[in-house]
């Protein structure tokens, strides 16, 4: 499609067609130019040149006789026999042929797709069509070639008195003219054969899919040289070419694949083997031709790559590339000092911020046992305020001077039992809840001895709960003192208090509650009323010491102080609810 460029020196420019179009290229060269040139034949002193619906053929000797033949079918090649004066053209119509003399078209002898079409050294008409073959064109009868039928034919060469060549996808063949058929050459490996051009000295040029190949010289000195030739070699992202020694990538291009290429192109079989030195410690077979290697480390590498006989294993040809692969910068030295000083900096905050966390947490700690112990000395003295051991020393005292030495034994023997119990807990952040049950009973029965009748009272729980489960010492008896204090202590009524223990999963419920006036409004309070009945003191350092047992982390404690619901059969009364989550 780009024309013809006339390179002969001192040839005459091709100005009697009127078809071509001469332009002068600027290095000097006649460009001659038409719409869609397809072959091109040169022989004797004729050049025949086939366009798609035209054939020019040039007579050298005489340009007056040049002609122009317009083709009846679309044209892809064209020969002319100077001395018959016969044109044959071909294309996907089959074969026409034209007598130039008397400028008729014969009929039409085969109208297969053809092609090529070429005389040989006799001047007998050769045909090729992909699929179909190789065919004779001789005084009108078609004959077709051995072993040619199912190949793609690229390109002929013809310079030998019986046989010329064909070059196919299956491999370079060897077609003999007086037997027609066909052989294929097997001192080339390569299948794919593009184009064939023949030398003065024997030798042939041929396009193959991995170059150009010298068929008739693989042996220099008696010995074969077949050096191995890398095809298409990468490492990573980057490309190298074939005839590079040395390779140097960063480690970031560390996968490394190539293919091989076999220039052996005598007859034999070949196999590949190739070892990557300071990476394999032996040989490795090729099967597929190529070499693949993945997330190669940094290092110095030396592929080594050998060709042998497949029968005899003899080394027929090898090659080395020297590969460099460099560290990444993370695996220089400076980079891993840099990182272990910095890891270092890392722990040793870490280190020293643990340290000061853990400085606090004593601290904290520390500050809230101590708290703890004054709440617990707070409640401690709530609980055995002077008017209440007055007044359990007075009912001792009444029962000593009624001479009921029974009685005051008994009663005597009751509050030094809660003595002992109140001083035992108060040693303790948590005591069992059997020793708990114990101080509110005997606490609760001292109380009857100085309300007598009007104090009735139950400690509920279930025989089955687990008595040794601990709980916060010192929590349960405020409450209890305040039912007395501001229910049953304002009732002109019998009263009744009621401590109920319930442990459902790892929630232990313990409910106070009393018959008495309830929780008054604030529309009902008195003038005298500083504060309301269940805001005391008592209660506010109860809170406190709640909030800080909830604070060191073993159990969850808070209450609810609220009308009574029904909890008890009285038609009022309060009702405080203890809540304690074991975590």
């Amino acid at each position: 499609n780009i024309g013809i460029l006339d390179l002969k020196p001192g040839l005459p420019e091709i100005k009697s067609l009127s078809s071509l179009i001469s332009k002068k290229h600027p290095s000097g060269v006649t460009l001659y130019s038409t719409q869609n040139f397809k072959s091109l034949h040169t022989k004797n002193e004729f050049t025949t040149i086939a366009s798609t619906n035209e054939v020019i053929v040039l007579n050298h000797k005489n340009p007056a006789n040049d002609m122009i033949v317009k083709t009846r079918n679309r044209t892809m090649n064209a020969c002319f026999n100077e001395d018959s004066g016969i044109l044959y053209t071909c294309g996907p119509g089959g074969v026409e042929s034209y007598d130039t003399k008397t400028k008729v078209y014969a009929t039409q002898t085969i109208f297969t797709p053809i092609d090529q079409i070429f005389f040989d050294t006799k001047n007998r008409v050769w045909l090729t069509s992909n699929s179909y073959g190789v065919f004779l064109l001789e005084s009108g009868i078609i004959r077709h070639v051995k072993n040619t039928n199912g190949m793609i034919i690229y390109d002929v060469v013809n310079h030998e008195e019986n046989s010329f060549y064909i070059g196919t996808n299956k491999g370079l063949y060897k077609i003999n003219t007086l037997n027609l058929e066909g052989t294929k050459v097997n001192d080339i490996r390569e299948n794919h054969i593009y184009s064939l051009n023949a030398l003065s000295d024997g030798r042939k040029l041929i396009g193959t899919d991995y170059g150009l190949v010298l068929l008739g010289q693989n042996k220099m000195n008696g010995s074969l040289k077949c050096v191995p030739l890398f095809k298409r070699f990468t490492m990573g992202t980057k490309s190298f070419l074939a005839e590079q020694d040395t390779i140097e990538v960063n480690r970031n291009n560390n996968d490394l694949n190539t293919g091989i290429m076999i220039p052996c192109h005598h007859k034999g079989n070949f196999r590949i083997i190739y070892k990557l030195i300071g990476y394999d410690k032996n040989f490795n077979s090729s099967f597929d031709n190529r070499i693949t290697y993945k997330k190669l480390p940094y290092g110095r590498y030396t592929l080594e790559v050998k060709i042998l006989e497949s029968d005899s294993d003899i080394i027929v040809g090898k090659k080395s590339l020297f590969i460099i692969i460099h560290r990444h910068w993370t695996e220089t030295w400076i980079f891993r000092i840099l990182l272990f000083f910095i890891g270092l900096g890392i722990f040793i905050l870490i280190y020293s911020h643990n340290i000061r966390k853990l400085k606090q947490r004593n601290q904290k700690k520390l500050e809230m046992d101590q708290m703890i112990a004054n709440q617990k000395l707070v409640a401690l003295q709530h609980q055995l305020n002077p008017h209440f051991v007055f007044n359990v020393l007075n009912s001792i005292q009444s029962f000593i001077m009624k001479k009921d030495t029974l009685g005051a034994n008994y009663y005597l023997n009751r509050f030094s039992r809660l003595m002992r119990h109140v001083l035992e807990s108060s040693r303790h952040l948590y005591i069992p809840l059997k020793l708990e049950i114990d101080i509110l009973k005997t606490y609760l029965e001292l109380e009857r001895l100085r309300y007598g009748d009007k104090l009735n009272y139950e400690v509920i729980y279930d025989d089955g709960m687990d008595m040794t489960r601990e709980i916060p010492s010192m929590v349960i008896q405020p409450f209890v003192e305040n039912a007395i204090k501001h229910g049953v202590k304002k009732i002109d009524y019998p009263g009744y208090i009621n401590v109920i223990f319930n442990m459902t999963g790892n929630l232990l419920k313990v409910s106070v509650l009393d018959n008495g006036p309830g929780i008054k409004k604030p529309s009902e309070s008195t003038p005298g009323d500083l504060l309301s009945p269940y805001k005391s003191r008592g209660l506010e350092i109860t809170k406190e010491r709640l909030d800080a047992f909830s604070a060191l982390g073993y159990c969850k404690l808070s209450f609810n102080i609220d009308d009574n619901k029904g909890e008890l059969p009285f038609d009022k009364g309060t009702c405080v609810t203890i809540l304690i989550e074991y975590l």
